[in-house]
C-alpha cells in the first residue's frame, strides 16, 4: 500500500546516490542497507529528492522510498499522513510510516517470495523461506556451482552468518535434550534474516512492524527449517502428524 519513507536530515543526494546507484556503504553506516536491498536502479525503483523545507524534526535532508509496481498509494513525504520515527532500533535517520496505508508484504517484497505462507505479527501472510532442510537442496540460501575432485559439478553453500544462526535453531529444534533453550537474539535475527531473504526487512521494520513476536516465533523456527516436510514424510509413513516441540526462548543453555 505505502511503503516506509526514510528521511536524512542535513544529507544531500551526492552522499546517497553515485551513477544512479544507491552507495551501500552510506545505508550501511546509518543501518538502513536492509531496507533497500536487492535495489539496482535509483531513478526507477525508489523515490529519491532533497527535500529543502521542514521535514521530520524540523529539518532538510534527503527522502528515499522504494517504490515497486504497483507503486504505493502515497509517495514521499507527507507529514499529515505520516507517523515519524527517530532513530528506530538505534538507526541513523527518521522513518515514517503511512497512517492510512501500512506496508504491506508486496511493499517489502525483493523479487518474488517463495516458502511457507505465515501471518506474522502484523496480520498479513508473508512467505517464510526454508534455510535448512533435511533435504539441503531445498534451502533457498544462495549457493555457487564449483567442480569436486571428480570432475563433476557439485553445489557449494558458503559459511555465512545465517548459516551459522539456523544451525543454532536446527539444534533447538531437533536435539531439545541437549539444546533446551535457545536465547531471544540469536532466535529474532534468525527469523529476521530469514525473512531478509524475501523482504527487505532488518531491525527497523521489525520495530515498527513488530512482525516476529512471541506467538509466532516457534512456527516460524519450524518453516524455516522446512519441518512440514518431516510432517509429510511421518504422515505418509504413519497416518499421523509429529507432536511439535514445546519451547520458550531464553538464555542459551
Amino acid at each position: 500500500m505505502a511503503s516506509p519513507v526514510y528521511f536524512f536530515p542535513r544529507v544531500r543526494s551526492s552522499a546517497v546516490v553515485e551513477r544512479n546507484r544507491l552507495r551501500m556503504s552510506f545505508l550501511a553506516e546509518r543501518g538502513v542497507a536492509a531496507a533497500f536491498a536487492g535495489i539496482s536502479d535509483v531513478q526507477a525503483q525508489t523515490s529519491c529528492y532533497e527535500l529543502p523545507g521542514r521535514g521530520p524534526g524540523g529539518h532538510s535532508g534527503l527522502v528515499l522510498q522504494v517504490v515497486g509496481n504497483p507503486a504505493p498509494v502515497r509517495i514521499g513525504y507527507s507529514a499529515d499522513h505520516q507517523r515519524w520515527h527517530e532513530r528506530p532500533a538505534g538507526c541513523d535517520c527518521w522513518v515514517g510510516l503511512d497512517t492510512e496505508f501500512p506496508p504491506t508484504p508486496e511493499d517489502l517484497a525483493i523479487g518474488a517470495p517463495r516458502g511457507y505462507a505465515c501471518e506474522l505479527g502484523d496480520g498479513r501472510t508473508w512467505k517464510i523461506p526454508i534455510v535448512r532442510s533435511i533435504r539441503e537442496e531445498r534451502s533457498q540460501l544462495p549457493y555457487d556451482f564449483v567442480y569436486g575432485d571428480d570432475g563433476q559439478v557439485a553445489t557449494r553453500r558458503a559459511e555465512s552468518r545465517l548459516w551459522e544462526l539456523s544451525a543454532e535453531g536446527w539444534n533447538h529444534w531437533f536435539d531439545r535434550e541437549k539444546h533446551p533453550t535457545i536465547s531471544a537474539e540469536i532466535l529474532v535475527e534468525l527469523c529476521l534474516g530469514a525473512l531478509a531473504l524475501n523482504y527487505r526487512v532488518g531491525k527497523i521494520e521489525q520495530n515498527l512492524l513488530r512482525l516476529v513476536t512471541g506467538g509466532n516465533w516457534s512456527r516460524l523456527l519450524e518453516l524455516l527449517l522446512d519441518v512440514p516436510l518431516l510432517e509429510e514424510y511421518s504422515q505418509k509413513k504413519t497416518g499421523s502428524s509429529p507432536p511439535s516441540p514445546s519451547a520458550s526462548p531464553g538464555a542459551a543453555g
